[in-house]
C-alpha cells in the first residue's frame, strides 16, 4: 500500500517522459533496501529469543542410544565393541557438558544452564541402556576376557554418569546461585576456573583415548593432569584463603562458591581416573595404589 502511494505520487510530479513503470520498480528496490536496513541489526537478538522462548525439542533420533544393535547380542565381541562406542558417546556428552557450563559461568547465561540438564538427562538414558545391554550381552557366555572388558566398560559409563550428575547438580547450579546473588569472580578467580575447566576437558580426552587403546603412555598422561590439577586447586585455595585475611569484598562474596566449583572440577577429575585402574594394573604399573616412576 505504501509502495503504491509513492509510486502514485511520484508519476503525479514527476514530468511525463519519466518510466512510470521503470519509477515503479526503482520505488519497489529502495523500499526493500530500506526494509533491510532497519530490520537488519535486530534479526540476530530476534532469532535468540525466539530459540529461547521456542526451543527446538530433541527428536528421537537425537536422544538415547545409537549404537547398542540388539541383533549384536549372541556375537560377544561385536556387542561390546558396540557398547563401548556408545559409552564413548557418553564421554562426548559429558565434554558437551562441561563446554556449555563454562560459557553459562562466563556469561551468567542461566539459559545454558538447563541446557546441560537436558543433556544430563539423556546421560542418564544411554547410561541405563548399556548397563542393561551388558547385562544381555554376558547372559551369552563370554571367555574371561571378554567379561573383563565388559566390567572395565560398565566401570567406565558409570564412572561418566556420576561426572555428569556433578556438572549437573552441582556446577550448574552454583551458576544459577551466582547469577541470583548477582556475584562476580574476580579477573583471578575467573581465570582460574576457566584454566581448571580446560584441563578437565583436556583429561576427558585423554580418559576417551585411554578406553578406546590402552596406551600405557596417555594413562600417565592422564594420572599427571589428574596430580596437576590437585595442585592448582589447592594453590587456588590458598590464595583465596590468604585474600580473606585481607578481607577483600569481592572474594568474601565469592570464595564459597570459586572454592566449591574448583572442588567439583577436582571430584570430575577422579570419576575420569576409573579408566586408567584395570590398564595399570595389567601393565604392572601401580604399587599399593600409587603410580609407579617411570
Amino acid at each position: 500500500m505504501v509502495l503504491l502511494l509513492i509510486a502514485g505520487w511520484l508519476t503525479d510530479h514527476l514530468p511525463a517522459s519519466v518510466n512510470s513503470a521503470q519509477l515503479t520498480i526503482e520505488a519497489h528496490l529502495a523500499f526493500s533496501v530500506g526494509l533491510a536496513l532497519v530490520f537488519l541489526p535486530v534479526i540476530g537478538p530476534a532469532s535468540r529469543l525466539l530459540t529461547r522462548l521456542f526451543p527446538d525439542k530433541p527428536t528421537a533420533k537425537d536422544t538415547g542410544p545409537r549404537h547398542l544393535d540388539e541383533a549384536l547380542i549372541s556375537d560377544p565381541p561385536s556387542a561390546l565393541a558396540a557398547a563401548m562406542r556408545e559409552t564413548l558417546r557418553v564421554g562426548d556428552l559429558i565434554e558437551k557438558m562441561l563446554e556449555i557450563s563454562l560459557v553459562a559461568l562466563r556469561t551468567n547465561d542461566e539459559h545454558l544452564c538447563r541446557s546441560v540438564s537436558q543433556l544430563d538427562d539423556e546421560v542418564d538414558a544411554v547410561h541405563q541402556a548399556i548397563k542393561l545391554y551388558l547385562a544381555r550381552i554376558e547372559r551369552t557366555g563370554m571367555d574371561e576376557a571378554a567379561r573383563r572388558q565388559s566390567s572395565n566398560i560398565l566401570d567406565y559409563a558409570i564412572n561418566l554418569e556420576h561426572a555428569g550428575d556433578i556438572t549437573e547438580r552441582s556446577l550448574s547450579r552454583l551458576t544459577v546461585k551466582k547469577i541470583e546473588k548477582q556475584l562476580q569472580y574476580s579477573p583471578e578467580g575467573m581465570s582460574e576456573i576457566e584454566d581448571l575447566f580446560h584441563d578437565t576437558i583436556d583429561n576427558l580426552q585423554l580418559a576417551q583415548r585411554v578406553f578406546i587403546n590402552h596406551d600405557a603412555q596417555i594413562v600417565r598422561r592422564l594420572m599427571e593432569g589428574k596430580v596437576t590439577i590437585r595442585r592448582k586447586e589447592r594453590a587456588s585455595v590458598e590464595r583465596h584463603m590468604s585474600e580473606l585475611q585481607d578481607q577483600r569484598p569481592d572474594t568474601l562474596q565469592t570464595t564459597s562458591l570459586h572454592v566449591d566449583v574448583l572442588r567439583d572440577l577436582k571430584r570430575i577429575n577422579g570419576h575420569l581416573m576409573s579408566v586408567a585402574a584395570p590398564i595399570l594394573e595389567e601393565a604392572g604399573m601401580l604399587r599399593e595404589s600409587r603410580l609407579r616412576k617411570g
